[in-house]
């Protein structure tokens, strides 16, 4: 089936056409300080790179929705399944090297089977399960979280294959806007003119547009159309 934009690129894509018409304005304002117009500019960086994680974080979760109201544990990529077992059982074996205390163990163990069933294909996936689980704590945009949160739902070697789908270097591209907004964020704003928020802001929507991409095909591999969101 031929690609179709998710509804969550469509929210990101509108988000970022508000900030940019915003600094337009700004630029067009001749009453404001040069000060208070790179802030405007700086803020838009921002915000774009918040929209950016919100867009992860809205295709995630809903694809793992959809699973687990609809599909058997099979459509839920291996190395997903996995991650969330580990994720599970991990405060276990930290408690348990403190205690050694294996019949307590083999107790909270045997009490999060219900976990342990979607390692086994065909299995039904327990409610609780969330793309929450997949995401916490790495969606904010880096290039290190990015490769992580891609791994975790079975896709390797992502900025690789987003320098391959842009003829461009990814690491480049997502340094470029993502130092402007540590700076922002640190009081060491970088001075900014139109040219550059056009730019930044453009990089911010070839980025998100890759990602959308790479999801779609992953996305109707593990789950079918039925997971990917486009109203």
């Amino acid at each position: 089936m031929p690609y179709t934009k998710s509804i969550h690129r469509k929210g990101f894509s509108d988000r970022l056409a508000i900030l940019l018409s915003s600094c337009k304005e700004a630029q067009r304002c001749k009453v404001l300080s040069h000060d208070l117009r790179d802030m405007i500019f700086q803020c838009a960086i921002f915000q774009a790179s918040a929209a950016m994680e919100t867009y992860l974080k809205l295709s995630i979760e809903s694809w793992f929705q959809s699973l687990v109201s609809g599909h058997t544990s099979e459509k839920m990529p291996e190395h997903s399944r996995a991650f969330i077992v580990s994720q599970s059982l991990s405060p276990l074996f930290s408690k348990f090297i403190i205690s050694n205390d294996e019949k307590e163990l083999s107790r909270k163990i045997s009490s999060n089977k219900g976990i342990l069933s979607i390692l086994s294909d065909g299995s039904n996936i327990p409610h609780y399960i969330s793309g929450k689980t997949i995401h916490n704590k790495i969606a904010y945009p880096s290039e290190a979280n990015l490769n992580k949160l891609f791994s975790r739902v079975g896709i390797d070697k992502f900025t690789d294959k987003v320098s391959a789908k842009l003829s461009r270097d990814a690491s480049l591209l997502i340094d470029g806007f993502q130092s402007v907004r540590t700076a922002a964020a640190h009081s060491s704003p970088i001075p900014l003119t139109i040219v550059d928020v056009k730019r930044l802001l453009h990089d911010c929507e070839s980025l998100v547009a890759v990602m959308d991409r790479i999801l779609y095909g992953h996305i109707v591999k593990h789950g079918g159309l039925t997971c990917w969101k486009i109203s």
